[in-house]
């Protein structure tokens, strides 16, 4: 079934944060476990998904430039994560791939804030809404979100959750509150899977959650400095030493209550307790370091479509 004609669906696809993000254990071929805190951003990228005589892509956006011809290619054999959903989705509905998407590329590439994974989740969530398919009728959905990604599933539903296993196993889990945060990325791409490659330093353990959630933005962080870290943190700020120089920044804002990078880097995060006082910082920190993608966003807020 082809897409209604003369329709666009518009989609919002946010940016993933790891407020901690734990590596419990390797498994025999090679993948890690995880174990994190995943919450979202009221800011990310945006796609438009329209009717077409073959599968294209068109990207715009602050961002598009970056993006080389080969991640452009919309073949069978695209490793694009866009074009890889929607062939994908294609596949196991019988749909032809007759779409046109084209993505407003907002959040830097390679960041370490889900971008590839979450556009890659939107395009299903948009297709299946298009193809007027219920997620759960299809048995190998959740193959197809693992495929692309250890991001992906969590992206798809798309709040806040603890995320374990290599990905799959999720529970969500928003028990804590809306958190003002100012992103910051040092303008560095850094390759997910150079990271896990050079990660050297012991597995961290699993983390049980309060079950009753936390009141305060304080509690939570109190908690998160105490009892959590980013183990791919230290190993990506060898690789790449301007994550360290961002951390520092934001760190050395007495308002700061936690600094952390999120994913598998280059961008780093700050919460705040107060909405004013961490756009003054995204203001300061952007003014200071004008080559750096600094942005002000909430934390923990539902929904996104």
């Amino acid at each position: 079934m082809p897409l209604p004609p003369h329709t666009a669906l518009h989609i919002f696809a946010p940016a993933k944060i790891n407020l901690f993000l734990h590596i419990t254990g390797k498994r025999t071929y090679g993948y890690h476990n995880l174990d994190s805190l995943v919450t979202f951003a009221d800011i990310g990228d945006s796609l438009t998904l329209e009717t077409a005589h073959k599968p294209s892509l068109d990207i715009t956006g602050e961002h598009s430039a970056a993006f080389s011809p080969s991640e452009r290619d919309t073949s069978p054999t695209s490793k694009n994560l866009i074009i890889k959903a929607l062939r994908g989705l294609a596949d196991i509905t019988g749909h032809a791939p007759d779409v046109k998407i084209t993505l407003d590329k907002y959040l830097p590439l390679s960041s370490g804030i889900g971008g590839g994974s979450a556009d890659a989740a939107a395009t299903l969530w948009g297709l299946l809404k298009y193809w007027d398919i219920a997620p759960q009728s299809l048995a190998a959905l959740d193959d197809l979100l693992l495929s692309l990604g250890a991001d992906t599933p969590v992206c798809f539903h798309c709040n806040s959750a603890q995320m374990r296993g290599i990905g799959e196993n999720i529970t969500p889990y928003r028990d804590f509150p809306e958190i003002p945060c100012v992103l910051i990325n040092p303008g560095k791409a850094c390759a997910t899977q150079d990271i896990f490659r050079a990660l050297e330093q012991d597995h961290s353990g699993a983390v049980d959650l309060p079950p009753d959630g936390f009141t305060t933005i304080e509690t939570l962080c109190d908690f998160l400095h105490t009892h959590t870290r980013n183990d791919l943190q230290d190993t990506a700020a060898t690789i790449i030493p301007e994550i360290y120089t961002a951390l520092s920044a934001i760190q050395a804002i007495s308002d700061c209550k936690l600094a952390r990078m999120s994913g598998s880097g280059a961008t780093c995060y700050g919460l705040f307790e107060e909405e004013e006082t961490a756009k003054q910082a995204q203001r300061q920190l952007a003014k200071d370091n004008p080559d750096w993608w600094v942005r002000f966003a909430w934390l923990n807020r539902p929904g996104r479509y």
